[in-house]
């Protein structure tokens, strides 16, 4: 998963330890630096990661790296595939781009008015 991640262009890897995985969802084309950067990709990755966990596709936790909220993948069940593992990036980065697409209608939104 480490690597799937490593290798996607929306992801940020962190840490890779036995089955543990942290990564964050970075949108592509994101034109923010410095704290503003920070906060709002804090704010994408925690609201990721409450519907990933409310949808139910799958299934990821959360830690906080160096001040980064990034997702925390941990697979221990044995009958986890490689197929498994491929599809988790994309179920992610699709989650990812829907939500980012909602904060930045809303900050659009909030500048207007």
């Amino acid at each position: 998963l480490h690597q799937r991640v490593s290798d996607h262009p929306e992801f940020e890897p962190f840490t890779r330890d036995l089955s543990i995985s942290t990564f964050r969802s970075v949108p592509l084309q994101l034109d923010m630096s410095g704290t503003e950067r920070d906060t709002y990709l804090n704010d994408l990755n925690a609201r990721l990661v409450s519907h990933l966990q409310a949808a139910g596709e799958v299934f990821v936790s959360n830690a906080v790296i160096r001040g980064a909220y990034v997702l925390r993948a941990c697979i221990v069940n044995f009958r986890t595939t490689l197929k498994d593992i491929e599809a988790i990036p994309g179920i992610i980065a699709a989650a990812g781009k829907q939500i980012d697409a909602q904060l930045r209608a809303a900050r659009s939104m909030s500048d207007g008015q």
